[in-house]
């Protein structure tokens, strides 16, 4: 229980139409349009924001994110960079920084 300043603690649930809920948000950005399509869910924190101060608690959930497809287009010469680089650059650049440190601990 909470109550006033230099006050001893209330004894009471005070009336519920006393009891107040806060959302406390540093700009508008968020729910603008320019920010909609934007990763971190503005839409659904707003509608969440806005059915929990109303106190329609059902209605407040994570809804299911759109599947965005992101292609990733490679033609003949750049398939073959990145495949070979994932299969002998970064496996022999671990092996150099383990012999480096090998050679440093030893």
């Amino acid at each position: 229980m909470a109550g006033p300043v230099d006050a001893p603690p209330p004894s009471t649930q005070p009336p519920s139409n006393e009891i107040a809920s806060l959302a406390v948000f540093g700009d508008a950005d968020f729910i603008s349009n320019s920010f909609l399509t934007r990763p971190g869910g503005s839409p659904d924190l707003f509608l969440n924001s806005a059915n929990y101060m109303l106190g329609d608690y059902s209605l407040v959930s994570l809804r299911p994110k759109a599947f965005a497809f992101r292609e990733f287009k490679l033609d003949r010469n750049e398939d073959k960079f990145v495949r070979f680089s994932s299969w002998l650059f970064m496996p022999g650049l671990l092996a150099l920084m383990a012999g480096v440190v090998w050679w440093v601990r030893r």
